[in-house]
């Protein structure tokens, strides 16, 4: 049996000047099995036009497992947008 992890967080970001959005989602933190420490890991999942990831995102805690899997998605976001000359349309999701 498989149990699914809904997700904690998740934002849907529109594509300026188009109909697509970039799609973000991140899992509630839990155990890493390979951590011998008790370390915790979510994970996340990013899509948009030409792009799927989902990668799993380490930490010591919750917060900083969650901290560390917004700037992940926030870098990955930047990239994106360079690598396609597009931008999203995001408040509230800003490096200051």
């Amino acid at each position: 049996m498989t149990t699914l992890n809904p997700a904690m967080l998740t934002g849907s970001y529109p594509i300026l000047g188009g109909e697509d959005r970039l799609i973000v989602s991140i899992e509630m933190p839990e155990y890493d099995p390979l951590s011998s420490h008790g370390d915790r890991r979510c994970k996340c999942s990013i899509e948009a036009p030409y792009l799927t990831r989902s990668f799993y995102v380490h930490g010591v805690d919750d917060i900083q497992c969650v901290y560390l899997a917004l700037k992940s998605i926030r870098e990955i976001m930047i990239e994106y947008e360079a690598q396609h000359k597009i931008s999203f349309s995001y408040q509230f999701f800003h490096d200051r």
